[in-house]
């Protein structure tokens, strides 16, 4: 039974307006409306309404979410119309020509609706990936602040209890309290930072953080669809977009590479906390022995000051860590939620253009970082060879021209570069005022002794090696002999006692010392008969018969130097000594000292070299091993070194580059130093330290302030005639001499060798002990200088 005609149109009405915002449904309950069970108008009707409804979806693209109210509103409209229009669909046409008109719109309306609804579950599902790496990071986080505030507590007690000590009696037995502060600071500060370094940057740390970040990735859509431009009306254009591709490209381009750099940084910074850890533990140490073995008057003053700025420094350090470690947390948090906020952003706009062209920018920026650094190469390359082919040219252009330029007066002598110059009394006594200005602390890390604490000992490992080495040659049967040469103060001495106490530690070692000079073999005999304890020997072939009968003995002989005096009969003892070495070197392992300039004498004159088989150099120490063995004293000081530029240096391109960070632009400052320190030391440790101690300026509490490092030559116009400088050199050929040996050395007679010497001792050019004349430590440097550019020094 058909309905009547306005109950059948009340049906309509209810079943459109009870039909979702989707084209199927909508066309579905236009088709339930058929004419075999309703009337013509209210089939009528029904096309109209779905008419109206799919212009409404249409209308309502750009946003889906007003497409409810947009239908409700036009199927209210033509309700609202069914009195004043004719419902009458009198011709087939008109409705085919209105299902073509609206196909494309419904078509891109279910195509629009299914990419929502992918990309609203790619969405979640980043959403969730989002905040399960958040929450990754903020338990790394916790755990690494846990253990900052961990490591603080009772390292701020330690600087409590170190201030405590500092204010407080002195105790009766100072040692037992060195023991006692070395075992804690060792438990609480050294093996605490390791093992927060060992957890948090190996186990716990940002690569674990990565991993969780790559594994997270296998949640999200392989492929999704997205628009290609931000149309807000149809029709869309849209593409595939690898969303995850694309992503683990951009984390690894840029986020990975920022986490993996923050992660280093800390690991570097935790090396320097521990280095500076370990300094802090042999300061305390350091302080508190010195103290003990001081006397009344500088023990308090040592004992106070050294727990003083041992426990500012602990306070630095635990402030240091928690700067640090908060400024890497904080980089890493915004370096995360950068990449986070671009692809969410990606998500809202439905667009994912942005991450492929910051792809793009990422893979450009390196390809022209490499084209760069080639082009930097190969100009570095051609500008080095430039300027090898101009100074041949130049050179060559200046030696054909020189003989004209003389004769025309257009030659000049080279200027060397600009140098300090004063008198040597003044040199002398601005390095004592300088020295006396120093802390306690200070000249008693850096006395010229030989080194006793091999933490002292930095530099001399190859040098050790070579002996270990020469060692265990000998050991195999192998003709094995060694001498350390080196300036006066270059270390032999404390190279030995190292290598005693390390390589030769299980031998029996025999050690002789040559304390002056001698030049007959008679002598030589006697010297040996007593060192080896073979009195009954007449000659030297009794003395090696009997050698050869014992066993085999390791035998120190310093003093090579004093074997020979420089004169027409004086090798006598040199010569007879490299021929005994070289027959008992089977049963004898030789080890001898001789001084630079003996040695190069000696090479030369007699061809010493050839009796060794083994020659190590005490005095090459190059800028990184200066520099090592300076910081291990000065650190263990407590003090901070503030280095000054040079004029040069501030005028340099390097410099002005650094003017922004405080601590880059001191490395560049002490690397700069130790480089010209090294160059004017010539390797030689302890003129490098008197260099060292020189150049500290503004002394405060805790800091020195260092000056650069300039060539303090002597003037030698009017101060030393051509007597004098034969007489040093010959001085510091034999590193101490007689009146009677300086006599017989330069054919002179006894009473000018007298004056010369004595004139200069009066000057404290040198220093006279029981007749003996040897030269100032702190003069060797700049007169070793002068007398190698006049020519007289070798």
């Amino acid at each position: 039974m058909i309905p009547s005609e306005s109950d059948s149109l009340s049906r309509v009405l209810e079943a459109f307006t009870a039909v979702d915002a989707d084209i199927d449904q909508i066309r579905a309950c236009r088709d339930s409306f058929s004419r075999s069970h309703y009337p013509s108008k209210s089939i009528a009707l029904a096309h109209a309404m779905e008419l109206a409804c799919v212009a409404a979806c249409t209308d309502a693209l750009g946003d889906p979410t007003t497409a409810p109210r947009r239908m409700e509103e036009a199927i209210r409209a033509v309700w609202d119309s069914r009195n004043t229009v004719g419902w009458t669909f009198r011709a087939h046409k008109h409705r085919e020509k209105a299902y073509l008109r609206h196909e494309w719109a419904t078509l891109q309306w279910k195509a629009e609706r299914a990419y929502e609804r992918e990309v609203d579950q790619a969405k979640t599902q980043f959403k969730i990936f989002s905040e399960e790496r958040w929450g990754a990071f903020r338990n790394m986080e916790a755990r690494w602040k846990s253990a900052e505030q961990q490591f603080r507590k009772p390292v701020l007690d330690v600087y409590k209890s170190l201030l405590e000590l500092s204010e407080s009696p002195l105790p009766t037995d100072i040692p037992s309290l060195s023991k006692q502060l070395n075992g804690t600071l060792t438990t609480l500060v050294v093996v605490a930072l390791t093992h927060r370094k060992a957890v948090f940057l190996e186990q716990e740390g940002v690569q674990s953080l990565i991993t969780d970040i790559t594994t997270g990735m296998q949640m999200l859509p392989e492929q999704l669809w997205h628009r290609t431009e931000p149309a807000v009306v149809p029709p869309f254009s849209r593409e595939g977009f690898h969303l995850r591709s694309h992503l683990d490209s951009i984390f690894t381009y840029r986020l990975f590479v920022t986490l993996r750099q923050l992660s280093e940084d800390m690991n570097v910074h935790f090396e320097s906390l521990l280095r500076r850890a370990h300094e802090l533990r042999d300061m305390v140490d350091v302080n508190l022995g010195l103290a003990a073995a001081a006397d009344a008057l500088d023990r308090e003053t040592l004992y106070r000051d050294g727990l003083a700025r041992a426990a500012q420094r602990i306070q630095e350090l635990t402030e240091e860590y928690r700067k640090r470690l908060e400024s890497t947390l904080q980089k890493a948090e915004e370096s995360i939620e950068r990449e986070l906020r671009l692809v969410d952003s990606c998500f809202q706009t439905q667009m994912f253009s942005p991450l492929m062209a910051e792809q793009i920018r990422l893979q450009r920026k390196d390809q022209a970082v490499t084209l760069w650094n080639r082009a930097v190469s190969m100009w570095s390359r051609g500008i080095d060879e430039f300027l090898i082919r101009y100074r041949h040219a130049a050179t060559e252009l200046a030696d054909r021209t020189l003989t004209a330029r003389r004769w025309l007066g257009y030659a000049s002598q080279d200027v060397g570069a600009p140098v300090a110059r004063s008198r040597a009394s003044d040199y002398l006594n601005e390095t004592e005022r300088r020295l006396s200005q120093l802390p306690l602390i200070y000249r008693s890390l850096f006395s010229f002794d030989p080194v006793v604490d091999p933490r002292y000992l930095k530099g001399r490992d190859h040098d050790l090696s070579s002996l270990a080495q020469a060692h265990e040659r000998w050991t195999g049967g192998l003709f094995t002999s060694v001498v350390l040469v080196g300036e006066e103060g270059s270390g032999k001495t404390s190279l030995l006692d190292r290598c005693l106490s390390t390589t030769l530690s299980d031998q029996s070692v025999l050690r002789m010392l040559i304390p002056h000079t001698i030049t007959t073999e008679e002598q030589l005999l006697d010297v040996f008969r007593n060192g080896l304890d073979i009195p009954e020997a007449d000659d030297f072939a009794t003395l090696l018969a009997m050698i050869r009968t014992q066993p085999r003995r390791h035998v120190v002989l310093e003093g090579m130097q004093n074997l020979y005096l420089r004169h027409m009969n004086g090798f006598g003892a040199i010569e007879r000594f490299l021929l005994f070495i070289t027959e008992s070197s089977s049963h004898v392992f030789w080890v001898v000292t001789c001084t630079r300039y003996s040695w190069n004498y000696l090479d030369d004159a007699i061809l010493v070299s050839a009796s060794f088989t083994d020659a190590v150099h005490t005095d090459q120490m190059d800028a990184n091993e200066i520099r090592a063995a300076i910081m291990s004293r000065h650190r263990v000081s407590g003090y901070r070194a503030v280095f000054t530029p040079s004029d040069t240096e501030k005028r340099s391109r390097a410099y002005k580059k650094l003017l922004n960070d405080e601590e880059a632009r001191q490395n560049f400052l002490e690397l700069k130093y130790f480089q010209d320190l090294a160059k004017w030391s010539r390797g030689n440790i302890k003129i490098a330290m008197l260099f060292w101690l020189r150049t500290i300026r503004g002394i405060t509490s805790d800091t020195f302030t260092i000056e650069p490092v300039s060539a303090d030559l002597i003037e030698i116009g009017d101060a030393f005639n051509l007597d004098d400088l034969f007489a040093i050199t010959a001085i510091l050929q034999h590193q101490d001499i007689t009146v009677d040996e300086l006599a017989l050395n330069q054919n002179r007679s006894l009473t000018e060798c007298r004056m010369t010497l004595t004139r200069l001792h009066a000057r404290r050019i040198l220093i006279e002990k029981e007749g003996r004349y040897s030269l100032n430590l702190v003069l060797m440097r700049p007169l070793t200088l002068r007398l190698q550019s006049k020519n007289i020094l070798h």
